[in-house]
């Protein structure tokens, strides 16, 4: 497995698409595993209790095929086999492969319904866009942007800015629609992966080349080709590159991270994590470098002082800060404090034995060794640093709400409760 890897949260305008892959476990059978980027939530009964997350609300999907809505857009189904949330509602795909619909979406679904493709087996999506496909290769893909349909593919992924959507077809070429002037008139575009700040993408090309378009001040121009590319991260405006030997390229607005400091360019860099206006870079030898806005998260001076010269085994950012785990599993933070750029209001007992760092906009999530965690930021949001959760398997942040799952099913729920914060 490459250990190199790049984030992005979503609120930098980043994407939204779920998909599971069938892998082998230890013992050899088989098993659904998630590959995910962040954001609207995608998810199939297949795995056991799944959470689901929308932007005015929380879905659970049980292994029986039942779902339960909270939040602005509460309700109940059944017979549900996969399920996603987007800013104006929820797409479901049913057992029996039909497709429904609730929220405000259902007036848009109505305008391309006679589209759908007939007997539909899988389903994706960004928080404004949805794709619907079948085994005979027809698709749908439709959103605020409008529509566009497919015959003999189909859509791998999908990625959206503020004005534009982006999708590879199995053919290897580039779907886009939208706004021209944002990356939506694009063609003759080819690639693997895709990555959009909030007006422009770039893509990965299957020989590691990269392809920019959209607006030229926020990331739609590529100064000089850039090629052994392997994963892109994103803030609002600016992208950094990594490549496969462990360099780092940006571009964009460099307010918004698209210039990178010359003293990452003398480690070999293994990670790369965004904020909406900010990169950091881990290197081979744990340490960090940051860049962009000073106040979410650039600011060496404040990272330095928050890491206090330990190894760093893993980064993380939020819209408004960076979450660490160092080498022996403590917590740091930097960036703005009310979003989780601060540890001092967490208990020094909640800080040790962190294993793994959830990020959502202005919350984080911290998990420790003993399937215990603690939610710490916006208090508005869900965050409360002082209190330890247990047994927790899985934690779920919305936009205004946190969700607990707990390993015997049940659920916590904190945060605003008309988006999801109360069940």
């Amino acid at each position: 497995m490459n250990s190199k890897f790049c984030a992005a949260v979503a609120a930098t305008g980043g994407a939204a698409w779920y998909c599971l892959r069938r892998s082998k476990n230890r013992t050899g059978e088989e098993q659904d595993e998630e590959e995910a980027t962040l954001s609207a939530g995608y998810r199939t009964k297949q795995r056991g209790v799944e959470i689901a997350e929308g932007d005015k609300g929380f879905a659970r999907l049980d292994t029986d095929g039942t779902v339960k809505r909270w939040g602005m857009q509460e309700g109940d189904a059944e017979g549900i086999a996969a399920i996603i949330g987007g800013e104006a509602g929820w797409i479901a795909l049913t057992e029996s492969g039909e497709i429904e619909v609730w929220g405000e979406i259902k007036e848009m679904e109505k305008e391309v319904s006679v589209h759908i493709p007939k007997n539909p087996t899988s389903i994706m999506g960004t928080k404004r866009t949805f794709v619907i496909q079948n085994k005979e290769g027809f698709c749908l893909l439709w959103g605020i942007w409008g529509y566009s349909l497919l015959e003999k593919t189909h859509i791998a992924e999908i990625r959206s800015n503020e004005y534009a959507d982006a999708a590879v077809l199995s053919t290897g070429k580039v779907l886009t629609i939208g706004a021209d002037a944002y990356g939506g008139g694009k063609t003759n575009i080819t690639a693997t992966k895709l990555y959009s700040t909030s007006q422009a993408f770039a893509g990965i090309d299957k020989d590691g080349t990269v392809q920019c378009w959209g607006d030229q001040q926020s990331g739609g121009l590529l100064p000089a080709p850039l090629t052994s590319i392997h994963c892109i991260s994103s803030t609002t405006q600016a992208f950094t590159a990594l490549s496969e030997s462990g360099e780092v390229t940006s571009w964009g607005d460099p307010t918004r991270g698209g210039k990178s400091p010359d003293t990452v360019k003398a480690f070999k860099v293994k990670q790369i994590a965004s904020t909406k206006s900010a990169f950091a870079a881990l290197t081979t030898c744990g340490k960090i470098f940051v860049w962009g806005s000073k106040i979410f998260g650039g600011a060496q001076d404040k990272a330095d002082m928050a890491i206090q010269g330990r190894t760093m085994k893993s980064v993380v950012g939020g819209a408004f800060a960076f979450a660490g785990i160092t080498d022996d599993g403590c917590l740091v933070a930097w960036g703005d404090s009310e979003f989780g750029g601060s540890t001092a209001d967490i208990p020094p007992s909640h800080l040790l034995n962190v294993t793994s760092i959830t990020a959502g906009e202005r919350v984080f999530a911290v998990h420790r060794s003993d399937a215990s965690c603690t939610v710490y930021g916006s208090t508005e949001r869900g965050g409360d640093p002082t209190t330890k959760y247990h047994n927790v398997e899985r934690v779920v942040i919305g936009l205004r709400a946190v969700v607990i799952l707990h390993f015997d099913g049940t659920l916590t729920c904190l945060g605003d409760r008309n988006f999801g914060g109360k069940l």
